[in-house]
């Protein structure tokens, strides 16, 4: 599975942020199935055939094959008194996010009097993609139109933000901060002043210290603290992981929107069947489908020709690491 990872410093974003909400469709029968198969389309990858009476682990399976969901990415659930199927997107790289709409193709299913039976795909609960979706735990987040702090306390996958400063647990006058005078000893001129909305209003560090000892004071340049806090690429994200390797050509769902850049690494020495392999983002619109990486194993012409030709058997397992948005 994929690993988001998010720009160094706060993220900025204009209103309160949303930890987002996954996905649910449904699939209702017209009538009771009793015999032939269908198959599912999503993002424009099909299912094996499914049966009419297929089973909602058994449709769960299929659907978690496709690339553009991917292992985990979504339950199935089957009401056996209605027939209903209720899919919810609920993995890594589906989660927290708005979805198309999941197709049926090639249905020749049939109810006991044989009449064609209709499987209609509704849209149970619409998605709602995550504020800042990718983020990692403990990432910062301002609200640059309401001057509040946040922090994810969830996951990259589903970020859960809270407010960094509680309300209604400090008050201006309780959190009293002192910038070396003798403890207990409050001063008016203070490294952190709390202004009546409980937020920090100002937060003034003349001296950075890294330890108890003489000698470990820091003072950090301005062009320092931008280079911390300005992230990867201006706000770009990036995502590794492994995938298993079976075609000459084959598309990675990486968990982010959109890529932009990729490199693929075989994890393994080459050889006549599989001699290097590359990595293309293509249009993010159809080749590849957004948020995805294409790989292409490659092999000799010959022994005598290095002349690169698609590898039709590539070895196992490459590594990739993505970058976009």
């Amino acid at each position: 599975m994929a690993q988001i990872e998010g720009a160094l410093g706060p993220y900025a974003n204009a209103g309160t942020p949303v930890d987002g909400t996954n996905e649910v469709q449904t699939i209702t029968p017209s009538a009771v199935p009793a015999s032939g198969t269908f198959k599912l389309k999503f993002e424009g990858f099909e299912t094996t055939a499914l049966a009419y009476n297929v089973s909602a682990n058994a449709m769960q399976t299929a659907l978690n094959l496709l690339p553009t969901i991917g292992t985990s990415g979504v339950a199935v659930a089957l009401d056996g008194g209605t027939g209903v199927y209720t899919i919810t997107f609920s993995g890594a790289n589906v989660a927290k996010r708005a979805q198309e709409l999941i197709t049926v193709v090639s249905n020749t299913v049939l109810d006991a009097a044989e009449d064609a039976v209709t499987l209609t795909v509704a849209e149970g609960t619409p998605g709602v993609t995550a504020t800042c979706l990718g983020a990692l735990k403990g990432a910062l987040l301002i609200d640059v139109t309401n001057g509040v702090l946040y922090i994810n306390t969830g996951t990259a996958a589903a970020p859960v933000w809270q407010n960094f400063i509680p309300t209604d647990v400090l008050s201006a006058t309780e959190l009293e901060f002192l910038d070396g005078v003798e403890a207990g000893t409050v001063t008016a001129s203070k490294a952190v002043v709390v202004g009546a909305n409980k937020n920090v209003d100002v937060l003034a560090i003349a001296d950075l210290k890294l330890g108890s000892g003489a000698g470990t004071s820091v003072v950090p340049t301005a062009e320092q603290i931008n280079l911390l806090t300005q992230g990867v690429a201006a706000g770009y994200k990036i995502a590794r992981g492994v995938a298993t390797i079976t075609a000459d050509s084959q598309d990675i769902v990486t968990g982010l929107a959109t890529v932009v850049s990729g490199i693929v690494t075989m994890t393994g020495d080459p050889s006549m069947t599989h001699m290097f392999s590359s990595a293309t983002p293509g249009n993010q619109t159809d080749a590849p489908v957004a948020g995805s990486l294409r790989i292409k194993s490659w092999k000799p012409t010959a022994v005598d020709d290095a002349t690169p030709i698609p590898a039709t058997t590539p070895f196992g397992n490459v590594s990739w690491i993505a970058i976009g948005t």
